[in-house]
């Protein structure tokens, strides 16, 4: 056994793994000597010892044999631990030469260190490399992690893993959490004050970038959003992006959150300019950045209309719908549909306030679309039936006020405007049609309805109510 550690030293300091299998030979001579049980300490350091040259001799399957010999055997707890560590080590190494990251068996075994040793400075270390994979229980990992004294060397590698843990239970639960929201940008700000102004190397480049985006992600999350900390975050993930060019995949990321951050301090033309380079980068990120912009600018649009804010909002209203129109014939979702209304209201604008005849005519296909494939609301349909109107389009007019008929209840004094104004198109589309329809609303309603609908109804076909002149030609309102 004390040759054993001898050449085990002369092994060590010579570098040389060629020598550590005859040190493997010696200390299992040692373990077979007669008088070992009167030395169990030595006996058991023997065994661990003999694990450690067995790894080392690449032989680790013989290295986990020992290691749980002395599991189930030892009445020594230190060695029991050591052999725990060891078999880790063992199974780890095993696992590193076929490829792999984990195993079954190795979650195993660190499950079970973590639970016989929680308090242990290596079960911390186990918990930092693998509370990430699902070996290690979350609870457990949390409460480990966040004993760890600020202080402590693994205070910084202990915090990044914390806030990718609770991260993961935040998205988990859909983001309702603000106090856990506030507590993990509390860690990204303390993690942010003490790392290093230097990167180490690709890893560190990689721990730090988690940390930035997760951060980042959480700071617009936040009630109120954390403006301040998004603007330090983006500066800060720039500067981890630019360390190794492998990272650059995550640059339409940041300009992602660039573009929230000029929503936000409404820098409308520097968000405009991102969204151009975001396209660049990546097509579809772009198109869920439009939407952003877009909704902004439907905001903008809603509280202050103006010629500025219509042209934004068909500009990128029309690009957006271009995305997500399904083919021809099937029908808009609600979004969608909505999204085309308000082109059409903005356009039907910029036609009010300067008479420019492509604005009318968007506006009026976004309309026809609407009413042919999407969800038509009151305000559209109106205009839509304005817009008819305006380029006689009768057909599509007369549709659009017959739908609003079905809309309003019968008590409604808007169903009369919407039968007077169908009766009145239909008339002059059809005759035969309108003089049927007529006759049976006056079955129905022998006084034609209030003021002033029923003079105006009865007008249309030469008809008059006592008392009130009527024009002489049927047909005219």
């Amino acid at each position: 056994y004390a040759r054993a550690l001898e050449e085990l030293h002369d092994a060590e300091q010579a570098g040389n793994s060629g020598m550590y299998a005859s040190v493997a030979a010696l200390f299992a001579q040692a373990l077979e000597a007669p008088d070992a049980s009167r030395f169990p300490i030595e006996r058991d350091d023997c065994s661990l010892k003999l694990a450690y040259v067995e790894i080392r001799s690449g032989r680790e399957s013989e290295a986990i044999k020992i290691c749980e010999g002395l599991v189930e055997n030892s009445v020594n707890e230190l060695a029991v631990e050591e052999a725990r560590w060891m078999r880790i080590a063992a199974i780890d190494s095993i696992n590193i030469n076929a490829g792999k990251t984990s195993s079954e068996k190795l979650e195993l075994a660190v499950r079970e260190y973590i639970t016989a040793y929680p308090a242990s400075p290596k079960s911390a270390k186990l918990i930092l490399r693998h509370a990430m994979q699902g070996t290690v229980d979350p609870r457990v990992a949390i409460e480990t992690l966040s004993a760890i004294g600020d202080d402590d060397p693994l205070a910084i590698p202990a915090r990044r893993t914390l806030v990718s843990l609770h991260y993961k239970k935040l998205r988990a639960n859909g983001f309702g959490d603000s106090e856990r929201i506030a507590l993990v940008l509390g860690m990204v700000r303390w993690i942010d004050e003490r790392e290093s102004g230097e990167i180490s190397d690709l890893n560190d480049a990689k721990a730090r970038l988690g940390t930035v985006r997760i951060g980042l992600d959480l700071a617009f999350r936040a009630s109120p959003k954390d403006q301040q900390l998004a603007e330090h975050l983006i500066i800060q993930g720039y500067g981890v992006l630019s360390f190794d060019q492998t990272l650059g995949v995550h640059r339409a990321e940041f300009v992602y959150h660039q573009i929230k951050l000029a929503l936000l301090e409404q820098r409308i033309t520097d968000s405009m300019d991102l969204l151009a380079e975001l396209d660049l980068l990546d097509l579809r990120r772009g198109q869920n950045a439009r939407v952003l912009v877009l909704n902004d600018a439907i905001s903008m649009w809603s509280t202050h209309r103006n010629t500025l804010h219509a042209r934004r909002l068909i500009d990128l209203g029309t690009a957006v719908l271009s995305h997500q129109l399904p083919a021809y014939p099937e029908p808009m979702n609600a979004q969608v549909s909505n999204i085309a209304g308000l082109i059409s209201q903005a356009s039907s604008y910029i036609w009010d306030q300067s008479k420019d005849e492509s604005a009318r005519d968007l506006a009026l296909r976004m309309s026809l679309l609407i009413l042919d494939r999407g969800y038509p609301t009151e305000q559209g349909l109106r205009l839509t039936a304005e817009l008819c109107g305006q380029k006689n389009d009768q057909k599509h007019e007369l549709e659009a006020w017959l739908r609003l008929l079905a809309a309003y209840p019968t008590s409604d004094d808007r169903w009369y405007e919407a039968r007077y104004e169908s009766l009145r198109v239909m008339f002059r589309l059809d005759q035969s049609r309108a003089r049927s329809a007529y006759a049976q609303f006056k079955v129905l309603h022998p006084k034609l309805g209030p003021t002033p609908w029923n003079t105006k109804i009865a007008a249309v076909f030469g008809e008059s109510i006592p008392g009130v002149d009527t024009p002489s030609h049927p047909g005219t309102p």
